[in-house]
C-alpha cells in the first residue's frame, strides 16, 4: 500500500520542530567556534538576565531558585533563572525582558519553571535564550530579536513542547497551552 509510507501533516509539523530543539544547544557553539570549546574557538559565555514583572492581575506567587517559600508577585519585581511561577484562578502575570523587549504572559492556573533566562555574546543585546518547563498552563507572548537569534524552548510532560526562534531584526508570536 503506497499510503502506508506517507506521513500525516501533524507528524510533518512535529518533525519540523525537532531540528529547532536540537539546534538549541549547538547554535551558540557554531557562533563561537567548535562545539568542543577547545582550541578552535571559545563558546560565548551565558549571562543570566532578569524578567521584569510589568503587569499582574489576581493572585500570582513565585518561589526563588534557592528554594524559599512562596511569595506574592508584585509589579516591578524581577524573576531570575530557577524561579517558579504559579498563578491562581482568574490571575495573570506579564513578564518583560529588557534585553530584547520580548514579552511573556502567564495565564490563570499555570505552573511555570523558569529554567534558563540567559543572553549570550559580548554585547548581550538581542541574543536571548529562554528555557521553560510548564507541567500545565497557558502562556503566550512575543519573542523579538535585534542583533542575534533569540530562542524560546518550552517543555511539558510526556514530550509536549514548543521551540521557536526569532531571527535578527524579526520577531515571532507564540501561544502554548497544556491542560491537566
Amino acid at each position: 500500500n503506497s499510503e502506508s509510507g506517507r506521513l500525516c501533516p501533524a507528524v510533518w509539523r512535529l518533525l519540523f520542530l525537532l531540528p529547532c530543539v536540537a539546534c538549541w544547544c549547538s547554535c551558540s557553539a557554531r557562533k563561537g567556534g567548535d562545539a568542543s570549546g577547545g582550541e578552535g574557538g571559545e563558546q560565548p559565555a551565558l549571562t543570566q538576565v532578569a524578567a521584569l514583572i510589568n503587569n499582574k492581575a489576581g493572585t500570582v506567587r513565585f518561589r526563588e531558585a534557592d528554594g524559599g517559600g512562596w511569595l506574592e508577585a508584585e509589579v516591578g519585581m524581577t524573576l531570575h533563572s530557577g524561579s517558579i511561577v504559579r498563578s491562581d484562578w482568574m490571575s495573570q502575570l506579564d513578564l518583560f525582558f529588557t534585553e530584547t523587549a520580548s514579552t511573556l504572559t502567564i495565564d490563570e492556573r499555570s505552573l511555570v519553571y523558569l529554567e534558563q533566562l540567559a543572553a549570550t555574546g559580548a554585547q548581550q543585546a538581542g541574543d536571548l535564550g529562554l528555557k521553560l518547563y510548564v507541567p500545565y498552563g497557558h502562556l503566550w507572548g512575543t519573542l523579538l530579536s535585534e542583533q542575534e537569534t533569540a530562542r524560546l524552548q518550552i517543555r511539558g510532560p510526556h514530550g509536549a513542547g514548543l521551540s521557536v526562534a526569532a531571527e535578527p531584526g524579526g520577531g515571532v508570536d507564540f501561544d502554548y497551552h497544556l491542560s491537566l
